[in-house]
């Protein structure tokens, strides 16, 4: 469910203004199920530990994209524990079209994947971004144990950008991966699966104000103001519009701590005009599969009042609140 709330107001001229905040509340998550496993190779002993679940959760406003992280252990050593192996990573999985991608039967998520370890064999610790199945980080340091620090250090990334996230059919997305550890030829497979889940999600935008000063056409003032409605996947939904000004059953803008009201109608729009006189919800709505409607509008409103609403009343600021509350089917 997703509600904005709008400012109306008529003046000694009859304005009516429309304006709004916009407040969008996702969950997002992301899981990451792995093993832990130790292989000897030669005189080496490979070990992954301490992988847990991890959750992708909403970036700050400066950044695009949701993140989320695990530490886990890496030990890579001579089979005694006397001395510590450097040891090369690669990390493959589900790619196409030059990218990762987690899946929901036949819908693709994609994804970035980094891997960081604690310290390479010179140089500082640092992200790197996985681009094929092919690429390999090489010269890392080896770890005697996990309390090796910080060479037994290693973190596994995923983010997902928020227009990828907003865009995607809602569903259980999933992918299986494989970290390979070891030195050269001398490897060792760990596979995990990453799992990200896309709620329904909704959001309204582009609502602009409006002004009825000057409106009148015949016998309506009256004024149109187009709108976006996303709702992931393309999906219908039922639209709530409440009225702040208590009215009785009636939309009205009234001047503020006076008794003096002007009734309105709030009309909406997609294949044919649907009509409110008061609080209550419309039905038949189908959304935008597109964040902001790929630059358009798929939703018009109008506001209107008979003249007779208007005529005779006293000069002043009359003002309303609607909210439009968006419910998926």
């Amino acid at each position: 469910m997703y509600s904005k709330a709008n400012n109306y107001q008529i003046a000694n001229s009859f304005l009516l203004s429309l304006a709004g905040k916009i407040s969008l509340f996702i969950l997002f998550a992301t899981s990451v199920y792995v093993q832990a496993v130790c292989r000897d190779r030669g005189n080496s002993r490979y070990c992954i530990e301490q992988l847990n679940d991890f959750e992708v959760v909403q970036g700050s406003s400066s950044s695009d994209s949701l993140s989320g992280q695990d530490e886990y252990c890496i030990i890579s050593r001579s089979g005694n524990g006397s001395q510590r192996r450097e040891f090369d990573v690669q990390v493959r999985g589900p790619f196409s079209n030059s990218r990762f991608y987690l899946s929901n039967g036949s819908q693709q998520l994609p994804i970035k994947l980094y891997w960081k370890g604690g310290m390479p064999v010179s140089g500082e610790s640092r992200w790197y971004e996985i681009t094929s199945n092919n690429q390999i980080v090489d010269n890392q340091q080896g770890a005697l144990s996990c309390q090796d620090q910080p060479y037994s250090q290693a973190y596994l990334r995923a983010d997902v950008r928020h227009s990828d996230f907003l865009n995607a059919t809602p569903g259980a997305y999933s992918g299986r991966f494989s970290v390979d550890l070891g030195n050269g030829s001398s490897q060792f497979i760990s596979l995990q699966t990453i799992t990200v889940t896309v709620p329904l999600q909704a959001r309204i935008s582009k609502l602009q104000d409006i002004d009825l000063t000057n409106a009148r056409n015949g016998n309506w003032y009256f004024r149109d103001a187009d709108f976006c409605v996303f709702v992931s996947g393309g999906r219908s939904f039922d639209l709530e519009v409440t009225g702040e000004v208590d009215n009785g059953r009636r939309f009205a803008m009234a001047i503020p701590d006076t008794s003096h009201r002007i009734n309105y109608r709030f009309n909406v729009i997609q294949d044919n005009w649907k009509v409110l006189n008061g609080n209550g919800t419309l039905q038949g709505f189908t959304g935008s599969p597109q964040q902001d409607c790929g630059g358009g509008t798929n939703t018009s409103l109008r506001i209107d009042s008979y003249y007779t609403n208007v005529i005779n009343k006293p000069s002043g600021h009359y003002r309303d609140v609607l909210t439009l509350t968006v419910t998926p089917k």
